[in-house]
Formats: structure tokens, sequence, C-alpha cells
């Protein structure tokens, strides 16, 4: 589990945590380019980020807006994996 910074071009999720925002146009120094008279300012939000990988290669990458979820959800898959009897263990 870890935290991933996202810009959100889109609609926010209503249960979205904002924690920045940026320019659509960014300056070298950070602030808006005002070469683009449409350049709009894009929240940037938090979202939990769930890595799962197997022995065989397989990887998943889930990003969800509720990262405190995202902490319970990897916290419950490591209790069912380290509750597995030996027999199913890779």
């Amino acid at each position: 589990m870890e935290h991933a910074r996202f810009i959100e071009a889109g609609p926010v999720p209503r249960d979205g945590t904002v924690v920045d925002s940026t320019w659509r146009y960014v300056n070298v120094n950070g602030g808006p380019d005002r070469r683009f008279n449409n350049n709009a300012r894009l929240p940037v939000l938090l979202y939990g980020r769930l890595l799962l990988r197997s022995h065989s290669g397989l990887n998943l990458v889930w990003d969800a807006s509720q990262a405190p979820l995202v902490h319970a959800m990897a916290n419950a898959l490591h209790r069912c994996t380290a509750a597995r009897p030996p027999m199913f263990r890779p």
C-alpha cells in the first residue's frame, strides 16, 4: 500500500481528498503559463495505491480515491494470506 498524487483533469470524485492544485500548462517557475488563455487550475488528489504481485509474474495496481480504505483492504488481504494453511502456499 502506498499513496499517489494524481492530477484530475476531469470530474473530481466526491470522496476524494484534494491536497494541492496545479495549472494545465505550467511555467518553469511553477506558475501558470500566460501564453495559454484557457489555462485551467487543476486539483491534485491523494489516492491510495494497492500493489499486488505474485511469484508467477502477475502485477496488479489499483488506485482508489479513499486512501484509508485501501490501507484497510491491504491489511485484510495480508491477514487472509497469513492465515492460509501451509499446503496452499506457493
